[in-house]
């Protein structure tokens, strides 16, 4: 039967704990060949993991060790329960598998925040707004003139990180490349974004740093990359999609 998550062809379901029990099982006791089961437990939600695969365990153990008492009086210590974990996401348990490319996001997103919250503040702080009102310019080419020179520097950041996570730390790329640069492109768009408001708000280039920094704090501990969005209270897990 289909178990959701953990394979199954049609999501009808969702499961913490999946128990596979192989064909054979009884045979392999009695034989004294070695008989394993598969446990399958969600790891996005550790503590819950531990818990489950520990009752699982219990269950398990009790269950062979009274069926094997019964029906196989010598096999009584042979049907203890070994739990073996296995990790099948990263199964080496490297860290900077999944920090480096986390990483690479806060350094775009502090970069490109901070830089273009100092774009337009600057020019009130400097006395040169009035100059700009008088110009023939219109406002959606200001905006392009602050933001571009930012784009180009976030690639050149994008590029910067990629080839130090790939030449350095050796985390492997799976992906598209052309597609991580494509997708940037909306993600620098947004923290651009909050810069160019944050730097219209302010009047000075302090005031639009902290500004900043208020927006940054709740984007890094709800974007899911401190903890996994799963886990979070259910009445916050919506606003987190409102976080590039």
């Amino acid at each position: 039967p289909s178990i959701g998550r953990f394979g199954g062809s049609a999501p009808a379901s969702r499961a913490s704990v999946g128990l596979v029990i192989p064909a054979g099982l009884e045979r392999n006791l009695l034989h004294r060949t070695g008989a394993g089961l598969e446990l399958f437990a969600d790891g996005s939600n550790p503590s819950t993991a531990a818990v489950a695969a520990s009752y699982v365990q219990q269950i398990v153990g009790t269950t062979l060790r009274r069926e094997a008492g019964t029906r196989f009086p010598g096999l009584v210590k042979a049907a203890d329960v070994v739990l073996v974990p296995r990790v099948m996401y990263n199964p080496n348990l490297t860290s900077r598998n999944y920090m480096v490319p986390g990483v690479l996001v806060m350094v775009l997103m502090i970069m490109t925040t901070i830089m273009t919250s100092m774009a337009i503040v600057r020019e009130f702080e400097r006395g040169t707004s009035e100059q700009l009102a008088v110009t023939p310019i219109r406002s959606y080419e200001l905006l392009a003139g602050k933001m571009i020179p930012y784009i180009a520097i976030g690639y050149i950041d994008i590029l910067l990180v990629t080839a130090v996570a790939v030449a350095w730390f050796r985390v492997p790329i799976h992906g598209s490349v052309a597609l991580l640069f494509l997708l940037a492109a909306p993600f620098l768009l947004s923290t651009l974004g909050i810069g160019i408001l944050t730097s219209t708000i302010a009047r000075t280039q302090q005031q639009s740093m902290m500004i900043s920094f208020f927006f940054m704090m709740p984007n890094t501990l709800l974007a899911g990359f401190m903890f996994p969005i799963e886990n979070m209270p259910a009445i916050i897990q919506p606003l987190t999609y409102l976080i590039p």
